[in-house]
């Protein structure tokens, strides 16, 4: 049972929760971690230091491609963050995500 974490990126707390809110309303994800970060990267030729937030999301591995497209649609970064991670779980946890997630 095939799942993965799902990296992403926001400016600000609000659009984490809303995007996460959504995804697990459409049942694309099982769960999701909100964490505030300290991000350092290149912008339009400057080294650009912001604070930022990250959600970590939980999904079965046959949603990757559903939920990095619905993410691209709804995020209001013009190039969003969206990476996914292949990762290894106890089994009964791997279970409860692939439950939730490839519920009909």
């Amino acid at each position: 049972m095939d799942f993965i974490f799902i990296y992403i990126t926001y400016e600000k707390e609000i659009d984490a929760q809303i995007i996460c809110e959504q995804l697990i309303k459409e049942k694309l994800i099982a769960c999701a971690n909100i964490h505030k970060i300290q991000s350092m990267y290149q912008w339009e030729g400057e080294v650009v230091k912001a604070e930022e937030w990250v959600s970590i999301l939980k999904t079965s591995n046959l949603k990757w491609e559903i939920v990095r497209d619905r993410v691209e649609e709804i995020h209001p970064y013009d190039i969003p963050c969206v990476s996914k991670l292949n990762v290894d779980s106890n089994g009964n946890y791997a279970k409860w995500i692939n439950e939730v997630t490839l519920s009909l």
